[in-house]
């Protein structure tokens, strides 16, 4: 169960959670939590109705596509495969691209502007260094590279946290504008909380690997609440800190140091290891 839910935990965890604090922009400080909520709640729940129906299926159903075939026949199977195809496709050249222009940010500024403009380049060592990995095809096997991608992923995460916390206290942004409330606006929130939860697909394929899978729903809420509160703590100190001054990405928030050049390039490095998953 430890291993199912480190695959859980690194689905849920992706690049929005770096874009949720500047979300908050858009819903403000009181609403932006409440949609957070709101949404990872849902989430969790269509997870858990998704798991039901593949419980009621039968265990030969190990995918997305599976439930498909089993609750629509082929037409389903098919229609299926293309959103996700469709989805998946997009997600991945965001993680590359993210990727790419993070590392290319990252030694272009400690080389002082000697090394810059390689972005195209970071990101084909990426999908080199992938091609090998994306072979694994159980998610026993993955388990450990979701426990180490998790890990500096909550590490930067912790470190944003301690960063905002000390903005906060020393007032460093006196004119940040914080909204309170913004129903007009919140709209455009609403689908960057939905990306936090963009490995929701891939749940039924970590069920189907488990010794017990009767045992996944428990699964569900753990993971769901454990990253859904870690986003939503994140992203409220992130935009209390920052508020109007809040990045796209809330990494380009942080001061330059040393550290926090490690927090990027780990936080790149656990993106990279979602890949395989």
């Amino acid at each position: 169960m430890t291993q199912t839910f480190f695959n859980m935990c690194k689905l849920f965890l992706g690049i929005a959670c770096l874009g949720t604090p500047h979300g908050f922009s858009h819903a403000g400080i009181f609403l932006g939590p409440v949609i957070l909520v709101v949404v990872t709640t849902l989430c969790i729940y269509t997870i858990y109705l998704q798991s039901e129906a593949r419980n009621k299926a039968g265990n030969h159903v190990k995918s997305y596509s599976d439930l498909g075939m089993a609750v629509y026949g082929n037409v389903g199977k098919t229609l299926t495969d293309v959103f996700l195809s469709i989805a998946q496709f997009g997600i991945g050249v965001a993680y590359l691209v993210f990727n790419g222009t993070q590392i290319n940010q990252v030694i272009c500024y400690e080389s002082q502007g000697e090394v810059c403009g390689l972005k195209n380049t970071y990101i084909w060592i990426v999908v080199c260094l992938l091609t090998p990995i994306i072979w694994i095809k159980t998610m026993k096997k993955l388990s450990i590279v979701s426990m180490f991608a998790l890990t500096v992923m909550f590490t930067s995460v912790f470190t944003i946290i301690y960063y905002s916390v000390i903005y906060i206290s020393e007032d460093t942004y006196p004119s940040r504008d914080i909204k309170s409330f913004d129903i007009l606006e919140s709209p455009l929130f609403f689908g960057i909380a939905i990306l936090n939860f963009e490995g929701n697909p891939a749940s039924i394929n970590v069920q189907a690997s488990m010794k017990n899978p009767l045992k996944f729903k428990n699964i569900i809420f753990a993971s769901g609440l454990t990253v859904g509160t870690l986003v939503v703590v994140m992203s409220s100190f992130a935009y209390l800190a920052f508020g109007s001054y809040v990045e796209d990405l809330i990494t380009l928030n942080l001061p330059h140091t040393p550290f926090t050049t490690l927090i990027r390039l780990c936080y790149s490095l656990g993106l990279i290891l979602s890949f395989p998953i």
